[in-house]
């Protein structure tokens, strides 16, 4: 069912160039402010293929790997410091949706009505792609202020992996 046609197509060669020079192309003719237009501005992206880089790494005796893992993601997002940067990239009425959407989740359980105070909500569009919005905020203020700068690092998600 999976790799039926109608869910997905085979694709002859890697589609990442061409999908970082359609969101170029669309952040540049969009009305965006010159600093979210920044923010959305694809300079690096990482490749289904990217994982195997790892055969090109070299790595030294005294390098330490280290893995983290976020867990549970959602419901770690912290949504007054999400909120915070969100103002900080997009105008008032976009931040004053979000906080709506991200603060306004709730759901019955044995009659009662429980509304979800923090985090993001499981099963919420905006979810994903807030908890990712924090992750990177997250990892950027980590990295900015570690003693010892990771000389490699990659992130999926929740997923990071440094050296």
């Amino acid at each position: 069912m999976l790799l039926e046609p109608p869910t997905y197509a085979t694709r002859q060669r890697d589609p990442t160039s061409s999908v970082i020079r359609k969101t170029n192309r669309l952040a540049r003719v969009s009305s965006l402010s010159d600093n979210v237009r920044k923010q959305v501005t694809v300079t690096e992206a990482l490749s289904p293929n990217r994982i195997t880089l790892h055969r090109r790494i070299r790595f030294n005796p005294s390098d330490i790997l280290v893995s983290f893992d976020v867990v549970p993601l959602f419901t770690k997002v912290s949504l007054i410091e999400t909120l915070r940067y969100i103002a900080d990239l997009f105008p008032h009425y976009i931040t004053q949706l979000f906080k709506h959407c991200l603060t306004t989740s709730y759901f019955v359980w044995d009659g009662s009505f429980y509304e979800h105070t923090d985090g993001v909500a499981m099963g919420s569009l905006l979810s994903p792609a807030v908890a990712n919005l924090f992750m990177g905020r997250f990892e950027s203020l980590a990295i900015e202020t570690a003693v010892d700068k990771p000389t490699v690092r990659w992130r999926y998600v929740n997923d990071t992996f440094v050296v």
